[in-house]
């Protein structure tokens, strides 16, 4: 079953990797992606991690063997030149004028039709990452979208 035969609202989820196993994302994933192979869409400038499980190739082959796809989208992370001095409400101001793409963001509103969609970066909290910041504009741009942070 796809996500279209669900015909229901639209949900974008948002998941941060901190403070879990490679394991425990995945089971996260699987429950949210139970009705087929969903897209994670990597939104960190830089998809390393001393994290065992989290850097870009580990995580894109486990995620590949679950059935799911992986998506690096480098355009969305935040640059490490703005992560050093961590103004929240600076960064915010730069990161929602310079670094969001419409043309990004009108691509993964297409996945959003089709597939489940989940924003994947560090931070646990949604609150102190950017991701919330990509799903609050796609909501915008499209109101029947529901934003579900893991």
């Amino acid at each position: 079953m796809t996500k279209s035969e669900t015909k229901g609202l639209m949900k974008i989820f948002t998941i941060g990797y901190q403070w879990r196993t490679q394991d425990d994302l995945i089971e996260k994933l699987n429950k949210i992606f139970v009705l087929g192979g969903g897209i994670v869409l990597d939104v960190r400038a830089n998809p390393t991690s001393r994290v065992k499980g989290m850097s870009k190739r580990s995580l894109k082959e486990s995620l590949t063997d679950k059935g799911h796809h992986y998506i690096h989208l480098p355009e969305l992370g935040v640059p490490a030149q703005w992560r050093e001095r961590w103004i929240i409400e600076q960064i915010k101001r730069e990161y929602l004028q310079y670094r969001l793409s419409t043309a990004v963001l009108r691509l993964i509103l297409g996945l959003l039709e089709f597939k489940y969609v989940c924003l994947l970066c560090m931070e646990r909290d949604y609150r102190e990452c950017h991701r919330q910041w990509i799903a609050n504009k796609l909501k915008e741009m499209n109101p029947k979208i529901e934003v579900v942070h893991l």
